[in-house]
């Protein structure tokens, strides 16, 4: 009877011992955890702001807003014009039709070109007309201006954008480096440690 209520004995504490090795294993998994996390952070994470060239983006920015302001410039006047050519071309369709009533009204005898106060009346036309064609053709050469402003401007962002792969490219092989340097580091802790586990394990796996 006293040799069962022993067997029953180290059996429930063998299951303690288990369930306190359950136990600190879950505790040394944590800390372990912690503590590679906190090495982890002992090497400072490369940011990709480190490798771009601060001098040449600012410089490439100046010149962005500096030509975005240009073309700003350059967009209200052709708005202006845009809108002289608008009134230009309403006075030539009045006078012309003025001038075509006017005509048809008066039923010239001979020919007309012959007529003072025809001719008269055509000059003021194509008086209109001119000034219509000549805010055309400021209209034309502005956009032409613009054009060239928004082709520095897309030069302008295509050379951030080299500059922004070409840091890229750095902190790319930067974040590869320092992915490295911390797999040694957390190897170099962890490497000790599962030694002695298995030093342990063998020496007293009958214990």
């Amino acid at each position: 009877m006293e040799f069962r209520n022993n067997s029953k004995f180290d059996g429930s504490v063998r299951y303690i011992y288990y369930f306190i090795s359950g136990i600190l294993c879950w505790f040394l998994i944590l800390l372990t955890d912690r503590v590679l996390d906190d090495l982890g952070q002992s090497v400072p994470f490369p940011e990709r702001a480190s490798f771009e060239n601060k001098t040449l983006l600012f410089t490439l920015s100046t010149q962005h807003d500096s030509l975005t302001q240009i073309v700003k410039s350059y967009d209200a006047k052709a708005d202006q014009l845009t809108k002289a050519s608008e009134l230009a071309q309403q006075n030539y369709q009045t006078a012309k039709e003025s001038f075509e009533n006017w005509l048809q009204a008066r039923k010239v005898l001979g020919e007309p070109s012959k007529d003072r106060e025809v001719i008269a009346k055509t000059e003021v036309l194509d008086g209109y007309y001119k000034i219509q064609q000549d805010w055309n053709q400021a209209y034309s050469k502005i956009q032409d201006t613009i054009k060239i402003y928004r082709d520095a401007i897309e030069q302008v962002n295509g050379s951030v954008a080299q500059e922004g792969e070409r840091a890229g490219k750095l902190a790319y092989r930067a974040e590869q480096q320092y992915d490295l340097k911390v797999f040694l580091i957390r190897l170099l802790f962890i490497l000790p440690i599962l030694f002695l586990g298995i030093y342990f394990y063998v020496k007293f796996r009958n214990h």
